[in-house]
């Protein structure tokens, strides 16, 4: 882990602390900001491929130099005398004096599971290994399946399944007599994009029919507000969705990227009456 730290963040890292268990680990490491998702996964990769390969971990006893000109790295604040223990497990190679597994496949799976600041400049890492490793992700699949299915997607679909935190909907249904229209009036926000789509009282849209607007599409009065009428047929206004003989129904605006929400005005009023 350490490795793979230096690889993708920058030889600037420097173990900081550390708790070493059979089944978890907490790595602290000098570093000037948070490791981005990217980073983590790469991290993770490296890491899982030193375990495959399940090199053998060979334990060294050196002169200080020695372990230093063959490029051997310090941990935190050690102190060390003229002979010293060097371990070379893959790629790394650290100074350590401590007890270690005989090959790296014997640590198993490694999942990073936290990443967060413990101070300046200072990080810290907390991961699974092994078995508990393995019980971890088989769980978070167990619960994106179970968050997939509620959503209706696939898993690998699931993130386009949630809706999007930038657009603002509004719903609502709507019922007018035969010789009546729905007046929508409105002014739409500072906004990238707005549309209105009609239904029946199913939630079936009239494809074949005028059952949709957008801000490309409306005509807006000087002062920006608009007016959409709904109606069985045209009514001679410019923005008008046709009912399709429907005497109920829903309707659903969307706003992307909206500031402020803006919430029309809805008025049945006698088709003779409409101006």
């Amino acid at each position: 882990l350490h490795w793979a730290l230096r690889e993708v963040l920058g030889e600037h890292v420097k173990q900081a602390g550390s708790l070493v268990a059979p089944d978890r680990l907490r790595f602290d490491f000098s570093h000037y900001e948070a490791v981005t998702a990217a980073e983590i996964r790469r991290i993770e990769q490296m890491a899982n491929a030193e375990v495959l390969a399940n090199s053998r971990v060979a334990a060294t006893e050196m002169s200080k130099q020695a372990a230093t000109e063959k490029g051997a790295i310090a941990f935190f604040g050690d102190k060390y005398g003229d002979t010293v223990r060097v371990l070379e497990a893959g790629h790394s190679l650290e100074l350590c004096g401590g007890t270690h597994v005989s090959a790296t496949g014997d640590i198993g799976p490694i999942k990073i599971v936290s990443e967060g600041s413990i101070g300046s400049n200072l990080r810290r890492i907390e991961a699974l290994t092994g078995e508990h490793a393995v019980r971890y992700m088989l769980d978070v699949t167990a619960t994106l399946a179970s968050a997939a299915d509620v959503l209706g997607a696939k898993p690998d679909d699931i993130v386009a399944a949630i809706p999007n935190p930038d657009v603002v909907y509004a719903t609502t249904w709507w019922r007018i007599a035969e010789d009546e229209v729905l007046v929508i009036d409105l002014t739409p926000p500072d906004t990238h994009y707005w549309s209105l789509q009609m239904c029946d009282r199913w939630f079936q849209c009239f494809p074949d029919r005028r059952s949709s607007i957008n801000n490309a599409q409306a005509v807006a009065e000087a002062d920006g507000s608009v007016r959409i009428v709904l109606s069985d047929g045209d009514p001679g206004v410019p923005n008008w969705l046709d009912t399709n003989g429907h005497r109920v129904g829903v309707m659903f605006f969307r706003w992307l990227h909206a500031d402020p929400e803006v919430l029309p005005t809805c008025t049945v009023v006698k088709r003779a009456d409409l101006s």
